[in-house]
């Protein structure tokens, strides 16, 4: 196909272009005839107008200009056959009219000719513009509702809100009522119409019947609300259905013959939420899990000492019994202590369930010196399985805190049996653990020490936080699950490493009741070697230990199983008391 016949005219528009060409020809053609063979005293040749106005209403601009060349010169013709060689006055006054004439007309064609081309050249850009929105654009003629909703208000409606409520079918059949008059492009192309003349004639067409909206778009046509907005369900050419933000600009006044409404494309958008949303539920069952395989593991690791401690004292009370001469009493002490084991595993199983979950725990009010001490038979196993020692240096005799035995004990089991594993590359002599206590201004300051090697600066950043341990069969959650209980008395738990060596854990917790005065420097931990104090109690004449409630007989610290200190008096002590 070659370019003229790419620009060529339409055939039905060069039928009609040639038909005025004709009819002009004609008009010209009898002007001149009119001018030149009568003896008319007036301006014929100002007729010439009029072929020319029919050649401009049709033609390009170029086009005008030879058709009034040919009326001008037909002009001329007629005035010099008519009036040469004696030309008068009013002949020429009358040519000079026309010819004025002629070339006025010329020049207002072309600059309408000018204005209609700008106009359409703006009109196309608007066209481009609207077409290329990232929205959809139609024009909705709501003047049938606009009449049906004065002839209902005539019938004495007065609450259209409810009438609409009981009547579904009225908003059925407004619905059917609202002719889309235009759409753009994109409006096309999201609801998959092939053209313009294909569009939903109807918004009954697009909309489903049971889109509730439509309803409160009847109350704001009524209201004349200024803005209409909602977000709908809108049917396809393919039979799909298109999720969308519908925006109508109402009129403050006039007829609602062309009201535009915009709709926004949010199908993608919602997809993405309800895929947000499955994730979400999927990263809550899998966080439960964790949380559920975490509670697991704390379970395992907080019940695995008392446990040890069972099996310790049965095969203590096994011993006691397959002596030559049974010793039925100690058989009886010590299966009273696997009773007690046993008891505590029930209740570190419930502290943890509790620190796990939402559960209230019974905050009661705690002599700390009295927890600690009454922690004697859980302690004794790890002393003597380590082969070490536990020294007691408790200066908070008067003090008071509220919380819970349970948690705050098996905090301090946790950080007595990190302790000694810290140590088991150290000497015998010197695998010492330290449980101090005492008041600084308003809280219970009480440490866990011991004489190992510390940690890293590295793992003292991370030390405290789930799964991060230093030891190679570690699961790391014992140190974590201490900072729980700990933040739930509102206190704080903290590690650190002694300048002498070793390491220490520091908890406060607050008081609520208190000696006054501040914590003495002799019962600082780390500040004074356990072992070579001199207010260390030595046993007594009658081999009983001498601890803060009175004599104690060595039998009741310690099981017959257990593996003596060789520095403890006697060989069979693993404990020291220290009284601030």
């Amino acid at each position: 196909m070659n370019g003229s016949a790419l620009t060529a005219p339409p055939p039905g528009r060069a039928s009609a272009a040639m038909q005025r060409g004709l009819v002009a020809a004609a008009l010209i053609a009898a002007i001149f005839a009119l001018d030149t063979f009568t003896v008319l005293g007036s301006a014929i040749a100002v007729l010439y107008v009029l072929p020319l106005l029919l050649i401009g209403s049709g033609s390009r601009s170029g086009a005008i200009f030879p058709w009034s060349g040919v009326c001008a010169a037909l002009t001329l013709v007629s005035f010099f056959w008519n009036h040469v060689p004696e030309p008068g006055l009013s002949p020429v006054a009358r040519m000079v009219v026309s010819l004025a004439a002629n070339a006025v007309t010329t020049l207002l064609i072309l600059r309408v000719r000018h204005a209609f081309a700008t106009l359409r050249a703006s009109a196309t850009r608007h066209r481009e513009v609207v077409d290329k929105l990232a929205i959809g654009l139609w024009e909705n003629d709501f003047s049938p509702v606009e009449q049906a909703l004065a002839a209902l208000r005539a019938t004495g409606v007065a609450d259209l809100r409810r009438h609409i409520a009981a009547h579904p079918q009225f908003v059925a059949e407004m619905r059917r009522l609202v002719r889309i008059a235009n759409v753009n492009e994109t409006a096309l192309r999201l609801l998959e119409v092939p053209s313009r003349r294909m569009f939903f004639p109807r918004l009954g067409d697009l909309m489903p019947e049971n889109e509730a909206s439509f309803g409160e778009l009847l109350l704001a046509l009524d209201e004349r609300r200024p803005f209409f907005q909602t977000e709908a369900r809108v049917h396809t050419r393919s039979g799909g259905m298109l999720d969308v933000i519908i925006a109508i600009g109402i009129p403050a006044d006039g007829p609602l013959d062309r009201v535009t409404a915009s709709i926004l494309d949010v199908s993608e958008r919602n997809r993405l939420a309800t895929t947000v949303e499955k994730m979400r539920a999927q990263l809550d069952r899998a966080q439960r899990a964790t949380i559920l395989a975490q509670m697991s593991a704390a379970i395992a690791h907080e019940i695995n000492q008392p446990l040890s401690a069972v099996r310790s004292y049965a095969e203590a009370c096994s011993r006691w019994l397959d002596r030559p001469q049974p010793d039925l009493a100690e058989a009886q002490d010590a299966l009273q202590m696997v009773v007690k084991a046993v008891d505590h595993v029930h209740a570190v199983i419930g502290s943890v369930r509790e620190l796990t979950g939402s559960a209230r725990h019974e905050f009661t009010g705690l002599a700390p010196d009295d927890l600690v001490a009454g922690m004697e038979p859980l302690l004794q196993r790890d002393a003597a399985e380590h082969c070490g020692r536990v020294s007691f240096r408790l200066g908070a005799s008067n003090a008071t805190i509220r919380g819970d035995a349970i948690l705050i004990q098996q905090v301090i089991v946790n950080l007595v049996t990190n302790s000694f594993q810290a140590m088991a590359e150290t000497d015998a002599c010197d695998r010492v653990v330290t449980i101090a206590s005492g008041i600084k201004g308003d809280q219970l300051l009480l440490s866990v020490s011991d004489r190992g090697t510390g940690w890293s600066e590295a793992a003292l950043d991370q030390l405290l936080e789930p799964f991060q341990t230093t030891k190679i069969d570690g699961m790391g959650l014992g140190l974590a699950i201490c900072r729980s209980a700990i933040d739930k008395h509102g206190g704080t738990l903290t590690m650190r490493n002694l300048p002498g060596g070793g390491a220490v854990a520091e908890i406060r917790l607050p008081l609520v009741e208190a000696a006054h005065g501040s914590i003495p420097e002799s019962s600082c931990p780390g500040s004074e070697a356990v072992g070579h104090s001199p207010q260390l109690r030595t046993p007594t004449s009658s081999g009983a230990l001498q601890s803060r409630n009175g004599p104690m007989d060595p039998k009741h610290l310690l099981a017959s199983s257990m593996v003596p200190h060789p520095s403890t008096a006697g060989g069979s002590a693993a404990f020291q008391w220290i009284r601030s």
